[in-house]
C-alpha cells in the first residue's frame, strides 16, 4: 500500500459507509414487504437481501484489509524507530565507557606518587 492508497481511504471509508448505511435502510423495507408476497417473491428478496449481505461483508473486508495495512506501515515504521534508537544508544554507552577509561586513566596519571629522583631533586639543590 503506498502513502497515496493511505491518503485516499478517508474518502472510500467514506463512501462504503454510506453505502452501508442505504443497505441497512434499504434491508429492513424488504423484510416488510416481503410479507405480504407470495414464496417466488420471498425468494427473490432473500436472494437480494443475501447479495447485499455479501456486497456489506465485502466492503467491510475491504476496509478490514486497509486497516490492517495501514497498522502494518505504522508497526513497520516504529520498528525502524526502535531500532535507530537502539543504535544510537550502543553508540552512545560505547561512547561513555571510553570516556570513563579516559577519565580513570587520567585519575591515575595525576594521582600517582612522583618518583624517588623527582622527588629527591626537588629537596636537594
Amino acid at each position: 500500500m503506498s502513502i497515496d492508497d493511505l491518503q485516499a481511504s478517508p474518502q472510500l471509508r467514506k463512501s462504503v459507509q454510506s453505502r452501508i448505511k442505504e443497505l441497512r435502510r434499504r434491508s429492513p423495507s424488504r423484510k416488510q414487504t416481503s410479507l405480504s408476497t407470495p414464496n417466488l417473491s420471498l425468494m427473490e428478496d432473500s436472494t437480494s437481501t443475501m447479495g447485499q449481505r455479501v456486497k456489506l461483508a465485502e466492503l467491510k473486508a475491504h476496509l478490514a484489509e486497509e486497516r490492517a495495512a495501514r497498522n502494518q506501515a505504522l508497526l513497520n515504521n516504529k520498528l525502524q524507530e526502535v531500532n535507530q534508537l537502539q543504535n544510537t544508544l550502543n553508540s552512545q554507552t560505547k561512547e561513555i565507557i571510553s570516556l570513563e577509561r579516559s577519565f580513570e586513566e587520567l585519575k591515575h596519571a595525576s594521582f600517582s606518587p612522583p618518583g624517588p629522583s623527582s622527588h629527591m631533586g626537588r629537596y636537594h639543590s
